[in-house]
Parts: structure tokens; C-alpha cells; sequence
């Protein structure tokens, strides 16, 4: 598969070690800042570099996907270039800022018949897969209720590191960026459609940010289950946890490590702990950081995805279940899967703005942006 960068920033350069990794090409990296580049071609000097994404989409027409690499309030904008370029795309989360926008690059990408996908690698994670196991083995029997804990540290050198994180233009608070990714796996092994939310939010300790560093939050799903969440920056001194827990008619189980990769307590019908007995819970799945090990699983599963729509029988392992839209195949977090844990977090904001239950789906284009103040007005 060839590739081309977009932001060559930090999470960046974990996609450029799995695109090496995976034994992909990497074409090109675009930046509007020279040093970002040189940095890339301190990596790899045969990687072409640009301050333009226009000038590299029409300079480069073997690329094949563009991972989307800058702040998030770049990500629709560009995304959307790319695929009008008719290029497919792995956009960093979030996909968007505003459900519009969301919208309209899942759209774009069905227009053009393109491989796009949301950088949610956790759903890669060996505990995820095994949760989905069981559940369509049907060992869990009715889902009861989950809880979901975010407690992280983010100081104010974070924050000046990038002047875009802490906006509701460019960022949107805790939730946005650092609950997101809970929120998704939340969502997937819930197996069943959020109908309302309700939340609150607070900045508690982050005077020089914009948007909220705590969120305490209540959903409720179609089936009847409900969990509750709480996402924060304000740990002290470091990261603490990011645990979930699952309670089932049959079940009860504990996922925690630095990103939802490690299975801490196992009872479902009596069954063994399986991260001690599958071959697939190995020591080498289990991160030390935030981002996990997922994102190779995500560029495989892209690739797998170009290849059987192309018609290469080569390539006939998939890492996970493919989708699939009108007999074309899919990515396992393609746009519209994307988009769920999105929506959820903008419904979370405007729960927290109006105080109140707020249903889903959302039935206004609602935005970050439409939060810039609010924290000011509620001190």
C-alpha cells in the first residue's frame, strides 16, 4: 500500500513505524513546518516532502490512502481534499468537529467508491476481540450496565506544546481528545445504539484551556443498558488508569492497561480468564502507552480492504471481521463507525450546555463551537 503523511507531528511518527512495520510505502509527508519534515526524512531521506497537501495530491498520484495527522479541527477540511483528490484516508480522531462535517466526508467517501477509515485502534485490542466473542457465542446473556474510567494527567507544558489543544475550534476538551477513545470501545461492546445521554462538564484545574479537563456523564442504549463515564485530565501526577467494566446477566469482566489492552478480572459463565489461556492474549499485545499497538491491526485491515477491492486473491486474512456496503468490503472503523463516538460526545456537550437529557441521534448540526464560553459563564 502507498501512503502519504499529513502532519508530521507525534502521533505521526507511530504511523510512520507501522507503515515501515507493515511493509508499506511511505510516498510522502506534507507540514507546514520544514523542521517537521526534516524529521521525516531523518526517517526515511527517500520520502518526498511538502508544505502544500494540494501540491503533493496532484504531485503524487500513486498514493493510495493519506493518513490525516493534524490538529483535529483540520481533519474534515482535509480529509475531504483528499478524497475529492480520490484518494482513501485513516483520519487521526477525531474525524470531524460537528456532525455536518461528519456528514459530509462520509458522503464524499461513498461518492467515490473510497476506502476511508477512523483511527479508533483499540478496536484491535485482544480483549475487544475476545468481549465479541463471547458476546456473539451469546455467554454474556443480557447486558446489564458498564462503567467507563479515563484518569489521565495532562499538565499546562502539554498544552503549550501545541496551541491548538484546549480550543473548541481546533481540539474540544478532555472528552474530545483523550475520552474518545474509551467512548469508542464503550459503544462497540455495548452492542446496541446510544438513544440519550446526559452529562456534565467542568474546568477544574485548567484555567488556561478553553474547554473542560472533567466529565462525568450517564448514556442509556437501546437495549435498555446504561453506563456511566467519567474522562479526566486532572489526575495527579500521572496517568492513573483507563478501565472499563462490563456487568452481564453471565458475566463480569474488568479491561484496564494504558489503553483497554489488558483483561484484569474474567467471569463469564465460569470460563478461565482468557488472557492467560488464549494464544492470542500474548505479553507482546500489552502497551506502554496511551496509544496501544493497535495501529498496525488498522493499517492490515486497510490494506487487506484495497486488495479484496481490487480483486487480489492473494491477501485473504483479514485481522478482523470485514464490513461490508453494496458488496464492496469495508474497513472495521470505517466513517460511519467513526462517526458513533463522535456523535455521542457532542451530545454529551450539549447535554452539559442546556442541562438536560439530550435523545439521539442528533437532530442539529451540533459543534464544538457551539460550546466556546460556556465554561466562562459557569465558573
Amino acid at each position: 500500500m502507498k501512503v502519504a503523511i499529513v502532519g508530521y507531528g507525534r502521533i505521526a511518527k507511530r504511523h510512520h513505524e507501522v507503515i515501515q512495520e507493515n511493509q508499506d510505502e511511505l510516498i510522502s509527508v506534507c507540514d507546514n513546518n520544514p523542521a517537521a519534515l526534516q524529521k521525516a526524512i531523518d526517517k526515511d531521506p527517500s520520502v518526498h516532502t511538502y508544505t502544500s497537501l494540494s501540491e503533493m495530491l496532484v504531485s503524487e498520484p500513486e498514493i493510495e490512502t493519506v493518513a490525516i495527522c493534524t490538529p483535529s479541527g483540520l481533519h474534515s477540511l482535509q480529509a475531504k481534499e483528499c478524497m475529492d483528490a480520490k484518494k482513501g484516508v485513516l483520519i487521526e480522531q477525531t474525524m470531524a468537529l460537528s456532525i455536518q462535517e461528519a456528514d459530509e466526508l462520509i458522503q464524499t467517501a461513498d461518492k467515490y467508491s473510497l476506502t476511508a477509515a477512523v483511527c479508533h485502534q483499540n478496536r484491535f485490542n485482544g480483549p475487544l476481540r475476545q468481549i465479541k466473542k463471547v458476546q456473539r457465542a451469546g455467554e454474556f446473556g443480557k447486558i446489564s450496565h458498564a462503567s467507563l474510567h479515563v484518569r489521565w494527567n495532562r499538565n499546562e507544558n502539554y498544552y503549550q506544546q501545541a496551541k491548538w489543544r484546549g480550543t473548541w475550534e481546533m481540539d474540544g476538551g478532555v472528552l474530545m481528545n483523550q475520552g474518545i477513545h474509551g467512548i469508542d470501545y464503550l459503544l462497540t461492546i455495548m452492542n446496541s445504539p446510544v438513544v440519550s445521554v446526559f452529562g456534565k462538564i467542568a474546568n477544574r484545574i485548567h484555567p488556561f484551556n478553553e474547554t473542560e479537563d472533567l466529565c462525568t456523564g450517564i448514556l442509556a442504549f437501546e437495549n435498555g443498558a446504561l453506563a456511566t463515564i467519567e474522562i479526566t485530565a486532572n489526575t495527579y501526577p500521572r496517568n492513573y488508569e483507563e478501565t472499563l467494566y462490563l456487568f452481564a446477566e453471565n458475566g463480569t469482566v474488568k479491561i484496564g492497561g494504558a489503553c483497554l489492552d489488558q483483561i484484569e478480572y474474567w467471569n463469564v459463565n465460569a470460563l478461565a480468564n482468557p488472557s492467560t489461556e488464549d494464544d492470542q492474549f500474548k505479553e507482546n499485545e500489552i502497551s506502554k502507552d496511551i496509544y496501544g499497538k493497535g495501529h498496525l491491526s488498522m493499517y492490515q485491515n486497510i490494506r487487506n480492504v484495497l486488495q479484496e477491492n481490487k480483486g487480489n486473491a492473494e491477501i485473504k486474512e483479514y485481522t478482523e471481521a470485514k464490513e461490508t456496503k453494496e458488496n464492496k468490503s469495508e474497513p472495521l472503523v470505517n466513517l460511519s463507525e467513526g462517526k458513533k463516538a463522535l456523535e455521542v460526545i457532542l451530545a454529551l456537550y450539549q447535554s452539559a450546555k442546556e442541562n438536560k437529557e439530550i435523545r439521539l441521534p442528533l437532530k442539529e448540526n451540533f459543534s464544538t463551537m457551539k460550546m466556546k464560553g460556556f465554561l466562562n459563564d459557569h465558573e
